[in-house]
């Protein structure tokens, strides 16, 4: 009795393991507060003291338009999103990682 037990936990523990590690995506709630204006208010930020010109733009699932901007002296950029309140919002920024992609070097 006593090997018919640990066999049983042992298959389950295995059933357990291979649930958990058999699926690579994980879903994570992450909260994050944004600094956000009106859409012309920012990219007449991003446009004047940036000096940053958008270079792509796309239109989320969610319907939040999706902007990159990106100065090509400094190789400085921007990633910005606007949601369907009109709300603007940055998203995230960097100065590294744009080099030799030809989208950048307009």
């Amino acid at each position: 009795m006593k090997i018919f037990d640990i066999t049983v936990m042992i298959i389950c523990l295995c059933l357990i393991l291979n649930a958990v590690y058999s699926n690579p995506i994980q879903y994570v709630e992450i909260t994050k507060i944004y600094t956000c204006s009106s859409h012309s208010y920012v990219t007449n930020d991003l446009k004047k003291i940036g000096k940053k010109e958008r270079v792509a733009w796309a239109v989320s699932d969610n319907n939040e338009l999706i902007e990159i901007f990106n100065n090509t002296k400094t190789q400085k950029w921007t990633i910005i999103f606007s949601n369907k309140y009109g709300m603007t919002c940055g998203l995230v920024g960097g100065s590294q990682g744009l080099y030799g992609d030809k989208l950048w070097q307009r």
